[in-house]
């Protein structure tokens, strides 16, 4: 980090966690060992309940949705997409270690890790017990068109079982063209200028994207001094102000509808990053400060907060899932104002409903 760091002034109770390889805690004990499946013996009338002796691992379900299905169950190019599966250990004996591939619109290839998205890893199922991994897709990634997600237990074959056809489930899907506009500023070459302080600016970006430029890997620092990093938001739009005077200016999004993050960078963001804040205090708007040098000109980015989930409860998160699960953008309210107008600070907590 270099000079000039804002300093953010509340706790973050957020713990990221990132899409690629991520152990996750089962339902029920791992096996010790593998067990070898064998074929049941039916009886003379055919039953061979309570027979299947070898492990034999299901997807029993695959589910991909909009971020806030009660709100609109439409999937749109510049939203997050969520991805909820099931697999199930439905024989009489335990399975051990294994691994969940998944692949975006791709095609898999039986007892290999080839083209492969993304993946978990499972250590194992007691007979009857079941993985319930989570996966959000960014926004961004997916086009505007029809896509598919398969999900594939024991890719790598590792476990005999009884049934090996039953491990893979496709569903397909349709992830529809933003909804309205994007905003003039959605892009950092078209950042919106900062003029006179204080600077308030009310705007709707409910069309803003995840652009191709934003950065990622955001380090912001929280009020206890913890470092996080931060993917790429949702809904970025972008702002320049150039310092009249050596002074400290304050940046907040207090009264916006949606959880925002603001990332501050002294020139371009591929110069010289600054720091950002996500959460200030127990509301999901932010606030940060930041000492400024007449003449230079700084950039700032309000995006929607957004983090890749991989078998990650609401709880884990420190936020509910309505809170996290939600379309891209709404109502973005910035301040932008100098010591002299800290008066403006009591409006901190206004407006804003989850």
């Amino acid at each position: 980090m270099k000079q000039n760091h804002p300093s953010t002034h509340f706790g973050k109770i957020i713990s990221l966690i990132v899409f690629v390889a991520v152990s996750f805690s089962m339902l029920g004990a791992p096996a010790t060992s593998p067990v070898v499946a064998q074929e049941p013996t039916p009886t003379a009338d055919g039953d061979v309940s309570g027979q299947i002796v070898g492990p034999d691992l299901v997807v029993t379900s695959l589910e991909v949705q909009s971020p806030d299905v009660e709100l609109d169950s439409n999937i749109y190019e510049n939203d997050d997409v969520y991805v909820f599966m099931a697999v199930e250990n439905l024989a009489d004996n335990p399975a051990g270690a294994y691994t969940i591939n998944i692949y975006r619109d791709g095609t898999y290839i039986a007892c290999t890790d080839t083209n492969r998205n993304y993946y978990f890893e499972s250590a194992g199922l007691e007979a009857g017990a079941a993985d319930f991994p989570e996966l959000r897709i960014p926004a961004g990634i997916l086009a505007a068109g029809t896509h598919t997600i398969t999900v594939y237990a024991d890719s790598g074959c590792g476990i005999s079982e009884i049934n090996e056809a039953n491990n893979i489930l496709t569903v397909g899907f349709t992830v529809n063209p933003i909804p309205v506009a994007a905003p003039e500023h959605d892009n950092v070459e078209n950042a919106k200028e900062v003029t006179t302080l204080p600077y308030t600016d009310t705007v709707n970006v409910r069309g803003a994207t995840r652009h191709a430029t934003d950065p990622t890997n955001i380090s912001c620092t929280l009020s206890d001094g913890t470092p996080v990093n931060r993917i790429a938001g949702m809904a970025s739009v972008w702002y320049r102000y150039t310092a009249t005077s050596n002074t400290t200016i304050f940046i907040d999004t207090f009264g916006s509808s949606y959880d925002t993050y603001i990332a501050v960078w002294q020139g371009l963001p591929d110069t010289t990053y600054l720091g950002c804040n996500d959460d200030s205090g127990s509301v999901f708007q932010s606030y940060l400060t930041l000492s400024v040098t007449s003449g230079t000109t700084y950039y700032f980015e309000v995006a929607q907060y957004s983090n890749d989930i991989t078998n990650v409860s609401a709880a884990s998160l420190g936020k509910s899932f309505s809170d996290v699960d939600a379309q891209a953008g709404g109502e973005l309210q910035l301040h932008v104002y100098s010591f002299s107008f800290f008066i403006y600070l009591p409006v901190v907590f206004s407006n804003y409903t989850p």
